[in-house]
């Protein structure tokens, strides 16, 4: 029970890290230097401002030096990557699959919400991530499995990247560079079965949020939807359930 706590608050302290990267890589900033610092008033943020979730408790969600509000996005931010550390410790326990595979999911994170925020994919981040599963590979395999894991992911690279790429031609640019760029990494990384079952469950995701911001009126046909958070969640997806997901499938397609 301590170390899943341990784990959570580590996933917690990443979340305000990714806060940082989040709010400075889209404006080319270091995600280093300068300190923090309110974004209203530019005011320097001390230690005891910084401390995730409980700062922004403790000054009501609001900046002690301007009163500004804070944006509940980021303690949101926090939660979900603390929920995530845990889901991938409860999965693979306290090893170096937990490691790589985390500090993999808070690339993903940054990529979601900054194409949700600005509508873009720094190629830096696409760069990184395909440098990543490199690295990953090499660590995780070895032999011939390292030989068929690099060709699975040049397999998935291409793959990926040429669906999406086909659709950006006939849906006319409806698919952005960035996103075929995305799934090629994606691909690298998760090899050409997974990047199959990913842009499905990103169509099937995407297409029912999008059904449902235009009902609801939140957006019209002219609004542009980010295409990038669909297929981040879809392969957190397949990356933690897609055994029980082809268990379902192929129980059901018997029982039909």
């Amino acid at each position: 029970m301590i170390t899943k706590i341990y784990v959570v608050l580590l996933g917690i302290v990443l979340g305000s890290f990714l806060n940082t990267c989040i709010y400075r890589i889209p404006q080319k900033q270091s995600i280093i230097s300068p300190a923090s610092c309110c974004t209203s008033c530019n005011a320097g943020l001390k230690a005891i401002d910084l401390i995730p979730i409980a700062s922004y408790v403790i000054l009501m969600g609001k900046c002690k030096y301007c009163g500004d509000k804070i944006g509940v996005r980021y303690i949101l931010i926090e939660i979900l990557t603390g929920i995530i550390a845990l889901v991938l410790f409860l999965k693979w326990g306290l090893n170096i699959k937990f490691i790589l595979y985390g500090i993999f999911a808070c690339l993903l994170i940054c990529i979601f919400f900054i194409d949700y925020d600005y509508l873009i994919i720094p190629d830096g981040l696409i760069y990184l991530g395909i440098l990543y599963g490199v690295v990953c590979k090499l660590i995780l395999y070895k032999n011939e499995n390292l030989r068929l894991a690099f060709i699975n992911g040049i397999l998935g690279f291409v793959l990926g990247g040429f669906i999406f790429l086909l659709l950006a031609i006939i849906t006319r640019d409806g698919i952005g560079g960035g996103d075929i760029k995305l799934v090629s990494m994606l691909g690298f990384y998760f090899g050409w079965q997974n990047i199959i079952l990913i842009a499905l469950i990103s169509f099937l995701i995407g297409g029912l949020i999008a059904s449902f911001l235009l009902v609801t009126g939140v957006k019209n046909l002219k609004d542009p939807i980010p295409f990038a958070p669909f297929l981040i969640l879809s392969s957190l997806i397949i990356f933690l359930y897609k055994d029980l997901i082809l268990y379902w499938y192929i129980k059901g397609a018997i029982l039909y």
